[in-house]
């Protein structure tokens, strides 16, 4: 095995057997435990963005935050990657992710460790307090090849 030429590719992209290489195993647990907590905290996200794919009709009064929600919803949907980034930025900080020193940040750059050499990794979307290891999203690289 240690004569493998090993790819990079996307973590679902990889399969059992190279797994196995890396030394790599998941474990399913509940919120709670992997959280680290015995409660997770109250749900604070409004009903009307829960219970609603779009947004509801006049005469329903909407307030900003659950406007913007349906608006980020309705661009993310048409596959604009901006779009997809300004959605998920938009419900960290609703779920309170840039709370305390925490600030959600896009295309973020930090150096990275990589096979001993140093490297600039662009995190998508990141939110970091300079304390606490940072959440990271990665959003897949599709294209699409279109056909006429």
């Amino acid at each position: 095995m240690a004569h493998l030429i090993r790819l990079v590719k996307y973590g679902n992209d990889w399969n059992d057997n190279e797994l196995f290489a890396f030394n790599i195993s998941t474990q399913d647990v509940d919120a709670a435990r992997f959280f680290g907590v015995p409660q997770l905290p109250a749900n604070t996200v409004s009903p009307v963005i829960l219970e609603n794919v779009q947004r509801p009709f006049p005469p329903t009064v909407i307030s900003k935050e659950e406007r913007l929600s349906f608006q980020y919803l309705e661009r993310a949907n048409i596959h604009d990657k901006a779009a997809v980034d300004d959605f998920i930025c938009h419900i960290l900080r609703m779920l309170n992710f840039d709370d305390d020193d925490r600030s959600v940040f896009t295309r973020k750059e930090f150096p990275f460790t990589m096979c001993g050499s140093h490297v600039g990794v662009k995190a998508d979307i990141v939110a970091i307090d300079g304390h606490d290891p940072p959440l990271i999203v990665q959003l897949d690289r599709v294209s699409a090849v279109r056909t006429s």
